[in-house]
């Protein structure tokens, strides 16, 4: 195969790795986002794109890990500033 036709097939690699990635972190902001028609809508793109459904799994196991962590501290915080019973 000559060099250029090897130059477009990496470059097609690119663009479909580049696409699986948004269409993934797009889902990533829409489960965030905690709506779930917005959830809904956004998961087909990244199966359309190429993502199988254990990557899916693996962004909405991401997206839980992140957001309940972020959470725990938002509530550490509010609980800390209110005084103790004693």
């Amino acid at each position: 195969m000559a060099i250029g036709g090897e130059n477009y097939i990496m470059s097609a690699r690119v663009k479909v790795n580049r696409q699986k990635s948004k269409a993934k972190f797009v889902l990533a902001g829409a489960i965030h986002s905690g709506y779930s028609y917005c959830t809904s809508s956004r998961i087909n793109k990244p199966m359309l794109s190429g993502s199988s459904k254990e990557e899916i799994a693996e962004v909405i196991i991401g997206v839980a890990f992140v957001s309940s962590s972020t959470l725990m501290f938002l509530v550490n915080e509010v609980y800390d500033k209110y005084p103790s019973d004693k």
